[in-house]
């Protein structure tokens, strides 16, 4: 990578809890960090629903003007504004109208706008919604997406086609050998069957499904035993209509549960979230890897691509760019995620070894090549390279 050097400020939301969109931009400086380029950050505050009504508005509006002070003064020409932009209202107000006035009032200063969700997808393009994030990409020098079918959709809507690139997401786990993929895939036949179910516990992620479908599995005689784990916070989006509280939520797991282990063949385990060490060990000890994601907004969940560079079997959804993320040959892909079809899908992985280890062998050979650590740094070298005046 031969890096021409400068200074990016990144633009981002403080996360409440795991953040997609925070891990992305963390990424970039981290990748980066042996380079010739310097971060700074504008880091916008999250909303704190502990506090007071009054008190917890005045302290974001405060915090939040405080953050378009150092935008001001940050936005100069040649130095690189990178904005991981949210998209909802909130965040068209607070990122897209200071963007719009350092437009206006300075020119010269390069802007790259990061999409790292869907939500945008589900718009019409005479939404109100739809209009004001235009406006904003509009003021963009690169937008960045994470695969075709987002890229398709913003060119459709008038963003000029070169100015909207594909960078797609990388795992920080280091991927495994190829002996350890044939290691884990062909294990003794007297060891069980290893599943693992990992994200934040949203209904339209699968997790209920997921467990539903290990009861079914429970009735079957599969000729060989099965250990799963359900691993996640109890969390809510505004497309969660089944559960309305974190006790009701985790009272169906647990009933759920209950059921599951009481079966001879088949038993499973609630892990209420892990990271680090004991997130990678997770996926380490998991010979099938079940996403059978509906979520309306997916885009490219970086679940998908660690149990990928973990050696994996995975069985997941069409939503979203998961198709584009994992390509061919590297999944069983499921149009309905039913829990009979997942259930019959995890029942055809845990009986042949052989066509596990060749999804894995695909996913792993895929993250080296598509999603490695040094691919990723490169492609945002280039952008904020080719974002330089020519004489710097």
């Amino acid at each position: 990578m031969s890096s021409r050097g400068g200074t990016v400020t990144l633009v981002y939301d403080s996360p409440i809890s795991f953040s997609g969109q925070y891990a992305a931009t963390a990424l970039i400086r981290d990748t980066l960090a042996d380079s010739d380029w310097t971060f700074q950050a504008v880091e916008y505050p999250a909303l704190d629903r502990t506090a007071g009504t009054l008190k917890r508005y005045a302290s974001y509006a405060a915090k939040t003007a405080r953050c378009w002070a150092a935008l001001a003064l940050r936005a100069r020409p040649g130095t690189i504004l990178h904005i991981n932009l949210p998209q909802s209202p909130v965040a068209f107000a607070k990122m897209g109208w200071p963007l719009r006035l350092i437009e206006s009032v300075r020119s010269g200063v390069p802007v790259v706008v990061s999409l790292h969700g869907s939500v945008f997808m589900s718009w019409e393009r005479d939404q109100s919604e739809a209009q004001a994030f235009l406006r904003i990409l509009h003021a963009a020098d690169v937008v960045t997406v994470l695969g075709p079918v987002q890229r398709a959709r913003l060119v459709e809507w008038g963003i000029q086609a070169d100015r909207v690139r594909i960078v797609e997401n990388t795992s920080e786990l280091t991927p495994v050998s190829d002996d350890a993929v044939i290691a884990k895939q062909h294990a003794a036949e007297q060891e069980p069957v290893r599943l693992l179910h990992l994200s934040l516990l949203v209904e339209s992620k699968g997790y209920p499904e997921y467990l539903e479908a290990l009861e079914i599995l429970g009735t079957r005689d599969l000729g060989r035993r099965v250990e799963a784990v359900l691993c996640g916070p109890p969390s809510f989006t505004s497309f969660c209509t089944r559960f309305t509280t974190v006790e009701s939520k985790a009272a169906w797991i647990e009933e759920r549960l209950a059921a599951i282990n009481a079966s001879d063949s088949v038993s499973a385990t609630w892990i209420p979230g892990a990271r680090g060490e004991a997130k990678e060990a997770l996926f380490e000890n998991a010979q099938v890897f079940v996403f059978p994601s509906q979520f309306p907004v997916e885009a490219q969940p970086l679940v998908l691509l660690e149990a990928m560079a973990s050696g994996c079997a995975l069985i997941s959804s069409t939503v979203g760019e998961i198709p584009s993320t994992l390509g061919e040959g590297t999944a069983l892909l499921l149009d309905e995620t039913t829990p009979v079809a997942i259930a019959d899908a995890i029942e055809r992985l845990v009986r042949d070894a052989d066509l596990r280890a060749s999804l894995a062998q695909a996913g792993l050979d895929r993250v080296r090549t598509t999603f490695s650590l040094d691919r990723y740094a490169s492609t945002w070298d280039e952008i904020f390279s080719s974002l330089l005046p020519a004489s710097a």
